[in-house]
């Protein structure tokens, strides 16, 4: 069994009305400077929805492709 995962935690897009939108107006409140929350020690990166979606598109066509040549190599030494 293949397994594969995909873990995008913090996602931003086109219907999001917080992250965008939140640091824009604190840029806009610190004179166009965006500043760094917290110690920059957090272990995650903001990603966009539809790179997500895409991302998860492309991983399931490999998956499958993988599947189909093992299956075709399985039948090749099964034959001979």
């Amino acid at each position: 069994m293949r397994t594969l995962s995909l873990r995008a935690n913090v996602m931003y897009g086109e219907g999001d009305p917080y992250y965008v939108t939140n640091g824009l107006r604190s840029a806009q409140a610190a004179g166009g400077t965006l500043h760094q929350v917290g110690p920059g020690t957090a272990r995650f990166q903001p990603v966009y929805a539809g790179n997500t979606a895409w991302a998860f598109v492309c991983a399931g066509e490999d998956m499958y492709r993988i599947s189909v040549i093992l299956t075709l190599m399985l039948a090749v030494v099964f034959v001979h």
